[in-house]
């Protein structure tokens, strides 16, 4: 019991000491966070270039359990596999890819410059993308 005790004053005397020289540790649950929103905002992406429509994947079920769309995301699946066989051939310049899909995101209204009004909920435009800023307000 004591040992216990003395272990978990080291423990909250090292992290004192962590915090008094700056040095943060990312909790694991703020690393969960980071990561559902960065999956939610992939999403948001594969929904407004239409990707979804085209392999026939609603949003509305569960993919892992949902029979009905296996297929649909199997070939899915395989379609990003050849995006990353694309991506990485010497063929392909990623910078010219980025400007290109900036050119895309303006042609849609959207921008990475400023937040989504918050006040038109009933908007199509997924919650990960912004609205570009020359455009009035939804």
């Amino acid at each position: 019991m004591k040992i216990l005790k003395l272990e978990q004053r080291i423990h909250k005397t090292e992290r004192l000491k962590q915090v008094k020289q700056g040095v943060q540790q990312t909790s694991s649950s703020a690393k969960r966070r980071a990561r559902v929103h960065s999956l939610i905002q992939l999403g948001s992406l594969l929904e407004l270039s239409g990707t979804l429509d085209i392999f026939g994947i609603p949003l509305s079920v569960d993919l892992q359990k949902d029979a009905t769309v296996k297929n649909n995301v199997a070939a899915l699946f395989k379609g990003i596999l050849e995006l990353n066989k694309m991506a990485t051939s010497s063929d392909v310049d990623l910078n010219i890819w980025a400007l290109q899909g900036l050119e895309a995101f303006k042609s849609k209204g959207l921008s990475e410059t400023r937040p989504l009004d918050r006040k038109n909920r009933n908007a199509k435009i997924p919650l990960a993308l912004k609205i570009d800023s020359k455009r009035p307000s939804l």
